[in-house]
């Protein structure tokens, strides 16, 4: 029998915030790319359901969360994770992250290292220092 995905809404700072969770255990925040949601998770959540409590937030302006007038930053998109995970009741948690999910869980851990247990960084860039990351981001900014 397949792990059940609950669904909800969580009212935030940002507005209400979409997110599916599966399974129970050790809590696993799921942090999607860009322009995605939570349903890029779905299998993986019921992969990790057997095992872990896995939540799955569609940042603000994305998914079912209510969009904004702005766009959020990477600190923002992370403080709505700790505010998604206070709803929860959730103290700690791992967070996992693809692409800008990982920029997310990077922000999370530095900001907020007494909430989040480990960082598990998915198809993330490495660049040696600020410049190098400059050069290569500069054609998209254009």
């Amino acid at each position: 029998m397949p792990t059940p995905i609950e669904r909800g809404l969580v009212k935030t700072s940002f507005g209400y915030i979409h997110y599916r969770a599966a399974g129970s255990g050790t809590p696993i925040m799921l942090l999607h790319i860009n322009q995605q949601s939570s349903a890029l998770y779905l299998e993986l959540m019921q992969a990790m359901g057997g095992q872990l409590r896995a939540v799955a937030i569609d940042y603000p302006g994305h998914g079912m969360s209510d969009h904004l007038a702005t766009q959020p930053t990477i600190a923002d998109y992370a403080r709505c994770v700790i505010e998604v995970m206070d709803a929860l009741a959730i103290p700690a948690a791992c967070a996992l992250g693809e692409a800008v999910g990982a920029a997310v869980a990077i922000e999370l851990a530095s900001a907020h290292p007494a909430r989040i247990t480990h960082a598990v960084l998915v198809n993330c860039p490495y660049y040696k220092d600020s410049a190098s990351a400059e050069g290569r981001h500069a054609p998209l900014k254009s």
